[in-house]
């Protein structure tokens, strides 16, 4: 039993068939071989990263996570929505005077 559906349907993926990796010998490659996007075939190093990438581009359903500060934005990873609350709602002030809502936009 999943308690949110990102999880049963990020589970149902593992589900497809997959591709065979083959190494340079044309034999099956070692259980270390990188974790493969079977939406787009992003490669990632771990299935975590496999995960919360596939939360983050190609889940469609609920996003359970909502800015409290801003009421604006809404996520399907918790830690997303940790960075988001970091800047929401802050003010950067140039030497020019113009107001931007992060740092990077002062660049």
């Amino acid at each position: 039993v999943f308690k949110r559906e990102m999880n049963l349907i990020f589970h149902m993926t593992t589900h497809r068939p997959r591709q065979p990796h083959l190494d340079e010998s044309g034999s099956a490659s070692a259980p270390s071989q990188p974790v493969k996007c079977q939406d787009c075939g992003k490669e990632f190093a771990t299935k975590y990263q496999a995960k919360k990438h596939f939360l983050r581009r190609h889940f469609q359903g609920e996003k359970p996570f909502a800015c409290l500060k801003c009421n604006k934005k809404r996520f399907v990873v918790k830690e997303d929505l940790t960075m988001h609350m970091k800047s929401c709602g802050n003010i950067y002030l140039c030497k020019c005077g113009i107001r931007l809502c992060s740092l990077g936009a002062l660049k």
